[in-house]
């Protein structure tokens, strides 16, 4: 570690990250009950806008993932970026849509990229004491959190706590809840927005205009396979060949090799004769 590292208390930063535009990206941090099952708060960033949905109580619930669903229709092409390294925020909110058979949200969602930040830091950059917490990372890139006292742990305990009893969220809790909130939010926007020359951007494209990319993805997706949490990233691309990442819950699975001019595929790694059926949120 060099000594300029040691002194503004950073890790390195070893590559450069691919990533989609930023001014087309949506930050999202949701708030969940103990068992990670039910959603009461789902926070959105995109720009300099914040909006935050809160279920005061469990009868909310449907309705902030019904406006979840409305806003995500307004913006069909962003992709949405979370900060988890498990792919937390997208499995709990497709698991509740599905048992909740919220059939707007799930088309909204289906189809969409989702992007994994701290899985993407991992290949980029080296913390200095190791951890790619979200508090972690906090301090390494000076950022000052409001609610730095509290956890999703606590947030959730008290959040619970308060409608066991059927009570009103008191205003003091709210402030709390929508600051902690805000927090991880501007934080997941800000690792990317504060350290642009780290990233190398690409712009998104709508569907239908590269025809060859709807072959690709009829050779490579299924789509009657919902609760398999398969994901296929763009990892490398190039006039002659586009190289996809396949990832399952965080875990690199074998890559696929796009020949553009003849669109044949080609399965590397020790899977290469495994049929992977996937839902397939890609960068369209």
């Amino acid at each position: 570690m060099d000594e300029k590292s040691l002194r503004f208390n950073k890790g390195k930063w070893i590559r450069k990250i691919t990533i989609p535009n930023l001014d087309r990206l949506i930050f999202i941090d949701i708030e969940t009950d103990l068992a990670c099952e039910r959603v009461w708060m789902i926070g959105l960033l995109q720009g300099n806008e914040l909006v935050q949905l809160l279920a005061e109580n469990w009868k909310e619930e449907e309705k902030i993932l019904d406006d979840f669903a409305n806003y995500l229709e307004g913006l069909p092409f962003n992709p949405l970026v979370f900060y988890s390294g498990t792919n937390f925020d997208i499995r709990v909110i497709w698991n509740r849509a599905i048992a909740l058979n919220k059939t707007k949200l799930i088309t909204t969602l289906r189809g969409r990229m989702w992007i994994d930040l701290l899985l993407l830091l991992q290949k980029g950059y080296v913390p200095i004491c190791g951890s790619y917490s979200l508090k972690n990372i906090a301090t390494e890139f000076n950022y000052e959190l409001s609610q730095d006292d509290y956890n999703g742990l606590r947030l959730a305990l008290e959040y619970l706590s308060i409608i066991r009893h059927n009570q009103k969220l008191p205003e003091d809790f709210k402030k709390i809840a929508y600051e902690y909130n805000a927090d991880d939010v501007f934080l997941i926007r800000d690792i990317i927005a504060n350290n642009q020359d780290k990233f190398e951007f690409y712009p998104i494209q709508k569907p239908g205009k590269d025809p060859s990319l709807d072959k690709i993805r009829s050779m490579i997706l299924s789509k009657n396979n919902a609760k398999s949490y398969y994901r296929i990233n763009v990892a490398h691309e190039n006039e002659n060949a586009m190289k996809f990442e396949v990832m399952k819950y965080g875990v690199t699975l074998p890559q696929v090799i796009v020949n553009k001019k003849s669109t044949t595929l080609r399965w590397t790694g020790k899977l290469a004769k495994s049929r992977i059926q996937t839902e397939f949120w890609d960068r369209l």
